[in-house]
């Protein structure tokens, strides 16, 4: 197709491609009660999240980026390779707490929602920072 612009300067033309982007479809997904993590905050243990409530149009898909963030739940950075719907509590959580993004996508868009942080990670230790090893477990209190 040929399409020709005329001003005050004369005219010119130029040749247009004839295809045709479709508009959307329906509409993008929209986060309207957010993710919720449940768990046990301690090593070891495993987290997993709600996609939580979502409007938009069907189907909605759901990724997931789990999150270290500081012990106040701020300053959160993506843990690499948590991108699954559970996540386990590794020892470099420790000290820290943990969130994560949902992502909605459907033919219309994405929008994402982060649930609330956890408490503050525990270590396996046995509640006064120290980790116990398997010697210390055979040997008897009051040495």
């Amino acid at each position: 197709m040929q399409v020709t612009a005329t001003n005050a300067e004369g005219s010119g033309t130029a040749q247009t491609s004839t295809a045709v982007v479709a508009p959307a479809i329906g509409n993008p997904p929209e986060n309207s009660q957010k993710p919720a993590i449940s768990g046990t905050a301690r090593e070891g243990e495993t987290l997993s999240v709600s996609n939580g409530e979502w409007n938009g149009t069907e189907p909605i898909r759901f990724t997931y980026q789990w999150l270290r963030c500081d012990n106040a739940g701020n300053n959160c950075v993506e843990i690499s390779g948590a991108t699954a719907q559970a996540y386990k509590l590794a020892s470099a959580d420790v000290g820290h707490t943990v969130g994560v993004r949902v992502t909605g996508t459907n033919s219309a868009g994405s929008s994402s929602a982060t649930a609330d942080r956890t408490a503050v990670v525990a270590s396996l230790g046995n509640g006064s920072g120290e980790h116990r090893t398997a010697d210390d477990l055979r040997t008897p209190t009051g040495r």
